[in-house]
Parts: C-alpha cells; structure tokens; sequence
C-alpha cells in the first residue's frame, strides 16, 4: 500500500531498525568498498587527512548526491546522519531514506562520516577524528558542490548529526572568506544540546520506559520486573530489545509498534503474539561504540556509553563503560556557536537518546537570526520518520520552494 507521499512502512521500518541495531557497532576495516560505494551518483573529493597538520596529505572522501532536477537555483538538502560511527549516511538505496528525506525533495547530499561506510581507509592512516574535522569535510563537500552550480543548501542533522551540523553552521559563519552555497536553513531533529553527566544516558532512557508504560497496563511494569524475565530470554536480550524500541516513541501506528504493542502479547497470552515477541528478543543484537564514537563522543558528548546492559528491576543498566579512558575534555557548548541561517527544531518528547530538556537548552543557547521548535508529542528519536511522517513534504518543501523560509505557523502535535 502506498500512499500520496510514496510512503513504504514496510521499507521504512526495515531501515531504521537496520539503523539503530547497528548503531554504535564495530565497523570493520576493508580494503575493498561495498558496491554502492562506486556508483554512478557518488562523488569523490580529497580532504586533508588532518586539518590541524595539512602536511599530513589528503583521502578520498565520498558523498553520494542523488539528484532530481537540473535547477541549481533550488537548495540541496544535505542530510548529516547520527552516530557518530553508528548511522549510515550514504545509502545503496536513496528512497530507503524516505522518511529522513521525503522522495520528493529534488537535490540531496548523503554523506558517510569519515572512517565509516563508504569513507573507510586503511587502518594505517591515522585520521584526525573529532567534530571539527567532520564539520570541514562538509566544508569541502560545499565547495564541490558550488563548482558544480549549486548556489543555496538546507542543512539537515539528526542526532550526532545536530553537533555536526551546528559545527558545520559555526564555520560557515565565522569564515568571510567562505565561498560555499549559501546556507539557507538549519534543521536539527532528534537534539542533542548538552553533555550527558555519567549515568545521564540510561537514566533518561529508564525515564521514557516509565513513562511509556504508565501509559498502559500496570501489569507489565511488574513483568519486566520480575526475576527471571519471561520468555526464558536473558536479562540482556530484553535490555537490547527494549533499547531499540523506545526510539520509536508512542506511535499508535501497527507499522511501528512501540514498546506497549510489542508486550501486548504478554497480557493476553495469545501464543502467536509470544512466539513473535520472544524471536525479536532473542534475536535482538548486543552493541559496541566505534572508534570513531570513542574518540568524538567519548571527549565531547558523554561520559560513559555501555555497550552491554541488562534489564534488572524493570530498568535497563550499564554493565560496562565504553568511555572508561578518556576524558570529556571538549564537551560541547551550543552557546558557543552561531549560524546566519533561520533554524528549525524537530523534537520527540519522548525521545530517550536526545531528550527534550537537552534539545531545549540548544534552543535557548544556539544564536541564530531565528529559531522555532516544532515539538511532537509521544515522538520518539524519529519525529520526522514516523510521527509526522506524512507531513514531511510539506515541512522540507516549505524550507525549499518559499521565500519566507519556515511560513507556515507550525504548531505541537
């Protein structure tokens, strides 16, 4: 079934299900990219190793530019994926990326962080990892794009991405001499506006489980409270599980069951609901922070990050610190940076991995010419893919194709 907006829920959850079971995982060297890494819609630029050293030499970078209309008047859509290490951002299939950037948006630019993906090296180069260095090389994506006509973009981050793309506005900002496109607006989904404290992160998650199952049945907080856990499943395949699910939010939407479906078989016992679930438990992925996290995130976002967890009293805690080394030495500060380009904010407020009360002191910190929240209620990690997902051909065609960047009065969902 498809609807106007060419909507594949089928598709869709299959992606970003792909997305967060992967995220933070351990990416492999190799000496040979995927396929798609050499199509016909990739482009490859050489970018200093190091920014801090340009003695060092150059890589070759690649991003992928899906284009639909010879128009270089209209803005491309730059998408910066989340992570850092775990989100794809180039894709072997671009309209799997239906619900981050609607098929009907005409220019795009995915982009692969660097030593990720499709910008893997060999392990003996030894690149410069941190926000900054992600940032410039968006920089030089720019100005590729400007030798090849474009005159305008729309910044587009989600999670990590938001960091990445606030960096990326920063530099654009304070540089006089920047001969890029010219940036005409800033979207920021899923924010991350402060540092997390440690035990911040499980803590937030825990937060969004309660208040998630406060709004069903009270059984179930006594179930998943329970020792053993049902379902004969481990303490850490439920953590797992449970984990990816709370991105979705409260969807009400049997494309995306949210952690009250999924449990729903557990109170009414019917056999084919508890064989479904416990496949999915069970089949649920441990994960493991990437370098590329360790070394940005572990200094400028958060102090500990575990990739093993275990649900023990109806709560998900941290066996291990993936952080354990390294110090928070840079942590980021959105008062620090500043963009000329109008800014929209795209928020859950039940989002467990980038909470609202973070994404809000961005908000009030982040200095740009004009900021608006559009906040979604019972949203998850992925307001603009699940929640409004039918909405949003109208919200990025606005930003596009109107004079006045955000003209519509949006409103709370």
């Amino acid at each position: 079934m498809t609807d106007p907006e060419g909507y594949q829920p089928m598709k869709i959850i299959a992606f970003f299900i792909l997305c967060i079971q992967i995220a933070f995982s351990f990416i492999a060297q190799a000496d040979v990219l995927s396929d798609y890494c050499k199509h016909e819609n990739i482009r490859s630029i050489q970018v200093p190793i190091s920014y801090s050293d340009l003695e060092l030499g150059h890589f070759t970078f690649r991003y992928q530019l899906v284009e639909g209309n010879s128009n270089r008047s209209i803005p491309v859509v730059i998408y910066l994926p989340g992570g850092p290490g775990g989100d794809p951002g180039i894709s072997s299939d671009p309209d799997s990326m239906m619900s981050l950037l609607p098929k009907s948006l005409l220019n795009r630019v995915f982009t692969d962080q660097r030593s990720t993906y499709c910008n893997k090296v060999d392990p003996s180069i030894a690149l410069e990892l941190s926000t900054k260095s992600l940032a410039n090389d968006v920089i030089e994506i720019l100005k590729d794009l400007k030798k090849r006509g474009f005159s305008e973009f729309v910044l587009y981050g989600h999670s990590f991405g938001t960091v990445h793309a606030t960096e990326v506005a920063n530099l654009i900002a304070n540089d006089k001499s920047f001969e890029g496109p010219k940036l005409k607006a800033l979207v920021l989904e899923a924010v991350v506006g402060d540092t997390f404290s440690k035990g911040e992160t499980q803590k937030d998650f825990n937060e969004i489980l309660l208040k998630i199952l406060a709004r069903g049945d009270s059984r179930l907080q006594t179930i998943l409270s329970a020792s053993p856990l049902p379902l004969e499943e481990t303490q850490e395949k439920w953590a797992n599980a449970i984990y990816t699910w709370l991105y979705f939010g409260i969807t009400q939407n049997p494309f995306f069951p949210d952690v009250l479906m999924k449990l729903a078989p557990l109170l009414t016992g019917d056999k084919q609901g508890l064989a479904s679930l416990k496949g999915e438990i069970h089949s649920s992925i441990e994960t493991q922070a990437t370098d590329i996290f360790k070394q940005i995130a572990c200094s400028e976002i958060t102090e500990d990050y575990g990739r093993s967890k275990v649900m023990v009293g109806g709560q998900i805690v941290l066996e291990s610190n993936d952080c354990n080394g390294r110090v928070l030495n840079n942590p980021f500060d959105p008062s620090k940076y500043r963009t000329t380009a109008p800014t929209l904010y795209i928020q859950g407020d039940l989002d467990p991995a980038t909470p609202l009360e973070k994404a809000n002191k961005h908000f009030q910190n982040f200095s740009a010419p004009f900021k608006q929240m559009l906040l979604v209620r019972d949203a998850g990690h992925i307001p603009l893919g699940i929640q409004l997902y039918r909405c949003k051909s109208k919200i990025f065609n606005d930003i596009l194709m109107n004079a006045k960047v955000f003209s519509r009065n949006y409103k709370i969902v």
